[in-house]
């Protein structure tokens, strides 16, 4: 079994030799090509899109297995992944793609790893890394799309405050979203290119902003739809109902600020409190070497760590309860 070891050693060594050598040519091809073109008179924009190589080489894979497996209903859901824009080179039936590969290659490293330990084949084992492989993609996948969220809710309220003052400014709803999408960035920018795809349409705003809450779940996001929807069936001013939207949505900000503040400092309070203690006695058993022998070495000594620790998860309890009650 030892000769197999080195030879899959061998081939491993091999093979990342390889991979290495692939990638240095692609990114010195890449470094070339950029330093080519700013001597080029040919217009810039042309340049080599590594992203998008990528995908299309995940593309090629999708068309492969949806011939032979129909996703295009499963893969509905990974739609909201694809920002504006991104719609030339990505599907939502990649994403599956991309959740087949990681479990194959995981398969892979898995029988890698019994050639070079020597270990014989476990079905259940295998079975847990294809599914753990499989479904890991979709935790990477709902941490991007969390991140997103937080960027947009951030963002909101600027885009409140640059739609008042198009519509101070006499713009019409169009024209306001549109000056949102030119004045920001991200995430928010993103979201608004999907409001303006709404208006054209026929949606109304107060619609559009509220496919925009079923996207991205923010309150305020909800607040302003609504007040949008309250205003075209009223006739009421919108300039003046956007004045009360802003103002409403700073009030709130600050609320939440001062509530997150507390909060911070309550955690901060609380993992002190906490941790000082186990600090304190972790540095007692490791420069004490007669301590470690009474707690360690001795029937009655288990018995004080046993006390001792149903004493520290009731401190921990008490200071919980106290951080929660403040």
């Amino acid at each position: 079994m030892s000769d197999y070891k080195v030879l899959f050693e061998v081939l491993i060594i091999i093979i990342v030799i390889i991979l290495v050598f692939f990638l240095t040519r692609l990114i010195v091809s890449i470094l070339r090509s950029k330093r080519l073109e700013d001597y080029s008179i040919s217009p810039k924009g042309n340049d080599f899109n590594l992203e998008k190589k990528l995908w299309k080489y995940i593309n090629d894979i999708s068309d492969v297995l949806n011939y032979i497996i129909y996703m295009e209903d499963a893969a509905k859901k990974y739609e909201k992944y694809i920002k504006s824009g991104e719609e030339e080179y990505k599907r939502p039936i990649d994403y599956i793609t991309i959740k087949i590969v990681f479990a194959l290659m995981m398969v892979v490293l898995y029988t890698f790893e019994l050639g070079l330990q020597g270990l014989n084949f476990n079905f259940f084992v295998f079975l847990l890394i294809l599914i753990l492989g499989f479904m890991f993609p979709d935790l990477l996948f709902m941490i991007e799309d969390k991140k997103k969220r937080k960027f947009v809710s951030g963002d909101i309220l600027k885009a409140v405050i640059i739609m008042s003052n198009s519509f101070k400014s006499g713009r019409n709803a169009y024209q306001a979203v549109s000056d949102v999408i030119d004045r920001c960035d991200g995430a928010i920018q993103d979201e608004f290119i999907h409001v303006r795809d709404d208006l054209d349409h026929g949606l109304g705003l107060g619609d559009a902003l509220g496919r925009l809450y079923e996207r991205v779940p923010d309150n305020d996001v909800l607040y302003l739809a609504n007040v949008l929807k309250l205003v075209n069936k009223s006739g009421l001013n919108i300039s003046n109902a956007f004045d009360n939207v802003e103002q409403t949505i700073i009030n709130k900000k600050r609320e939440r600020d001062s509530i997150n503040n507390i909060k911070n400092a309550n955690r901060i309070f609380r993992n002190v409190l906490v941790f000082i203690p186990l600090i304190l006695f972790l540095i007692v058993i490791i420069l004490n070497k007669d301590y470690q022998m009474l707690l360690f070495g001795t029937f009655g000594g288990w018995k004080i760590i046993a006390i001792e620790v149903l004493i520290y998860v009731i401190y921990v309890a008490m200071v919980n309860s106290l951080v929660r009650r403040n």
